[in-house]
């Protein structure tokens, strides 16, 4: 396995790696002063009042500087292989050009290129979505991160996954977030949740996230701990159906994710605000808040339209993913894939250039 890589693409898969091993883009993006903000903005409501946050963030250090100024002057081949690190090298670099164009228009034309836009059939699926389904509280719901952290743990100890840890993090996150540079799985302080939703968000982060980077490190290039060319549409994706297929959808992910649609469709043409008070006709004050949030991060002054507006990528994910067979399903397993490289991904499996996935959902074992 791997004995067909060309020695060149090894030396390229090596540099490329320990440029950006450590690069975690969201530092960057998820606002220093969420939490402050937040409160800032709900409390104008209170007094009925217009509030559009004005977010903080970090700027970019020196050591990421200089990673993305390293593969700016990459040469990369043009054969199948140097086709993949065309791609994550122009991720990367349109996420340096983000973090570096903090003014509306500037950071969304690039946000745009990286995530792209929801089609007008996108929004509007979403828009039948909720009109389908009624908001509904959780039935049961109890403040559980403390309980979600020890199954959490339980589940990788049994998995003997060793090198995850869990963490807290800002109210940003819906359900969880795995990150992937330090190997950590996030949870939002004062989640609700019951016991059901419970098993969601280890589908979330394990079945889905961590599955996925497990595999990678049996793969003979680092680019598939790295990230293919956007495989966090394909990883969002997966999540819906891996859902789907175990009968834990509900019609409340469902609407989340619908949500998600509309707060690219809305944050693209309004301020935070007036995408808020349109969201919040559909959710709850919470929910409306968070999903505005999503859209409109990376904006300092949210007043402005725009932002990153990636909020579709699941729902996208999923709708491209939905119709692939169990063993197309199993090769999105193999790393930090896209769908749109399966073929090529199928291929190698077949030469024996890559490794077949260990670690799958019970559901997709052959």
């Amino acid at each position: 396995m791997g004995k067909s890589i060309p020695a060149n693409i090894r030396k390229l898969d090596e540099e490329f790696f320990q440029n950006v091993r450590f690069f975690d883009e969201w530092k960057y993006f998820f606002p220093t002063n969420f939490d402050t903000e937040k409160v800032k903005f709900f409390d104008a409501i209170e007094h009925r009042q217009i509030y559009n946050p004005v977010f903080e963030y970090i700027d970019i250090d020196e050591q990421d500087f200089e990673a993305i100024e390293s593969i700016k002057s990459m040469t990369i081949p043009e054969d199948e292989f140097g086709k993949l690190y065309a791609q994550i090298k122009q991720r990367f670099l349109l996420t340096f050009e983000m973090i570096q164009n903090r003014q509306a228009q500037s950071f969304t034309n690039f946000a745009q290129k990286k995530y792209g836009i929801p089609s007008s059939d996108l929004v509007q699926e979403a828009q039948s979505i909720l009109r389908k389904y009624r908001r509904q509280p959780i039935q049961n719901a109890f403040s559980g991160i403390r309980v979600i952290m020890d199954q959490l743990k339980e589940r990788l100890v049994s998995l003997n996954i060793t090198d995850w840890t869990v963490d807290i993090c800002q109210g940003y996150v819906w359900l969880a977030r795995a990150n992937h540079t330090e190997q950590k799985i996030l949870l939002p302080e004062g989640i609700l949740v019951n016991e059901a939703w419970i098993e969601k968000i280890i589908q979330l982060v394990i079945e889905v996230c961590v599955f996925q980077q497990q595999n990678a490190q049996a793969q003979p290039l680092e680019i598939f701990r790295v990230g293919l060319d956007r495989f966090e549409e394909t990883q969002a994706g997966l999540f819906i159906e891996l859902a789907h297929r175990t009968s834990t959808i509900d019609s409340q992910i469902l609407r989340r994710h619908a949500g998600g649609v509309l707060s690219s469709y809305l944050g693209f043409q309004y301020s935070f605000w007036e995408t808020y008070e349109r969201l919040s006709n559909l959710f709850s004050p919470q929910t409306a808040f968070t999903l505005t949030a999503q859209g409109k991060m990376g904006l300092v002054d949210t007043q402005e339209k725009g932002g990153i507006l990636h909020g579709h990528l699941p729902f996208q994910g999923w709708k491209k993913i939905k119709s692939l067979t169990t063993d197309q399903l199993q090769c999105l397993y193999i790393g930090l894939v896209g769908i749109d490289q399966i073929d090529q991904l199928q291929a190698w499996l077949g030469e024996g250039k890559l490794a077949r996935p260990i670690f799958l959902p019970q559901i997709f074992h052959p």
